[in-house]
Formats: structure tokens, C-alpha cells, sequence
């Protein structure tokens, strides 16, 4: 086989080995700011590849983006973040670890609500969310 054929079908098995994460199908992010009425956040958030630049979040409002996968599925985003005295580096998004939880009938929405005592998550806007991080 020579070396070009070889490159194409490796290309192809991994990119058809991730079947819940589908190259295109566009996957959604969204920050919340819960910390309380009269709390700003402030969220920078990045991947790689991309800067989504610097934000300022009111209680209640939430910063969110849309993207693709790469083509080897390691899409990963992480947020610096701060409040008050409060600041830390989370990692976000990070598709290799979200590809086991998530399953088919997962809709490509990730929420993630800045709490005084930590970051949270969950795959729908309403219901529990667990805690993944504290400051």
C-alpha cells in the first residue's frame, strides 16, 4: 500500500470512530453567571485555535459560541475567569473527556453556571447541575 493510500484510510477511521461526535454537527457552550445580583463576571475563554476574547457577565446573563469539532475530535476550550477576589483557569469544553457522558439522543449543548463556591455543569439549561470545580 503505498504511503498516501495509507494516510487516507487512517484519516477515515478516525474520523469514523467518533460516533458521538460528528464532524459539522455544531456544538454549543454556554457560561452563566450565578453568582448573585450584584456579582460581574468576567470570562476570557479560548481553544488552540480560536480567542473568544475578553466578557463581562451580569447576574443572569450567560456568554456562549458555537464550533466544530477538529477533525481528530480533541476540540478543547478552557475559560479564565474571575469575580471579586476569585480567579481561576477551567477547562470548559474538552470533547474527548464529553464524548463518554453524553451518548446519541445528546443535543450539543453544554451549560456551565459560575457559582460562589465553583463552576457547574450539565447538558440541559434546567435541573441539577453538579459541581466539576471550586475556586
Amino acid at each position: 500500500m503505498n504511503t498516501s493510500k495509507f494516510f487516507l484510510v487512517l484519516a477515515c477511521t478516525l474520523v469514523l470512530s467518533k460516533p458521538y461526535f460528528v464532524q459539522g454537527r455544531g456544538y454549543t457552550v454556554y457560561v452563566i453567571n450565578d453568582l448573585g445580583p450584584i456579582e460581574k463576571l468576567n470570562v476570557h475563554c479560548k481553544s488552540k485555535d480560536d480567542d473568544l476574547g475578553p466578557h463581562t457577565l451580569g447576574f443572569g446573563e450567560e456568554f456562549y459560541w458555537v464550533f466544530d469539532l477538529n477533525v481528530f475530535g480533541t476540540t478543547l476550550f478552557w475559560c479564565n475567569m474571575d469575580w471579586g477576589n476569585k480567579q481561576g483557569s477551567f477547562e470548559i469544553f474538552n470533547a474527548r473527556k464529553e464524548q463518554y457522558k453524553c451518548g446519541n439522543t445528546f443535543d450539543g449543548h453544554y451549560y456551565r453556571k459560575v457559582r460562589k463556591d465553583g463552576v457547574y455543569y450539565n447538558k440541559h439549561r434546567d435541573g441539577d447541575y453538579w459541581k466539576k470545580y471550586s475556586w
